[in-house]
């Protein structure tokens, strides 16, 4: 989780040379599923019993906040997956490559999951950390090199990736909610 959570900040801090490392490094996409995405959501999961200092809930309640969190997050990467492996070879030079998307989709989570955590931390909504999801955009037009994305296909990038990775983020909890309220 050490290498994840040094790819992480690199693409928070420097996106431009963090997904170059990211492309140099290689990794396996089960590797980063396996020690780096799924240990970050338990994480995330985790730190949302934050609400037992913060507000008045329930043990079904801090259950079901959890059900969200996860089911959020997995419907996501595998929805993101499915979007890139049907839309993105519009925008790409040459083939497309499955591993270097499922790689872009983790990493873009990770990023979504680690703001998550961090606001699991304040007892109120923080306007910055709430709209940290916008640089979030900054992250993924710097990956469209490490994407092969065509410069002319550019926002059509951009806005297939805010629609297959960070609405659905926003989306799922309020359907979730919906089906199984508290």
């Amino acid at each position: 989780m050490h290498y994840f959570l040094k790819y992480i900040s690199q693409l928070i801090l420097a996106p431009g040379p963090g997904w170059e490392d990211i492309s140099k490094a290689g990794s396996d996409v089960k590797w980063l599923l396996l020690y780096g995405f799924y240990p970050l959501m338990a994480l995330t999961v985790l730190s949302s019993l934050m609400d037992f200092c913060y507000h008045d809930i329930t043990v079904g309640q801090f259950f079901h906040g959890a059900l969200v969190i996860v089911a959020k997050y997995f419907l996501t990467y595998y929805f993101a997956v499915f979007m890139y492996s049907m839309f993105l070879h519009k925008y790409i030079v040459g083939t497309q490559n499955e591993k270097r998307n499922s790689t872009f989709v983790l990493y873009i989570l990770s990023i979504l999951m680690l703001i998550e955590f961090l606001a699991n931390f304040f007892p109120t909504d923080v306007p910055l950390i709430q709209l940290f999801p916008l640089y979030l955009v900054i992250i993924i037009w710097r990956g469209a090199r490490y994407m092969a994305v065509v410069e002319a296909k550019m926002w059509h990038f951009i806005g297939l990736s805010v629609a297959a990775m960070i609405l659905p983020t926003y989306l799922i909890p309020s359907l979730f909610n919906a089906m199984f309220p508290n």
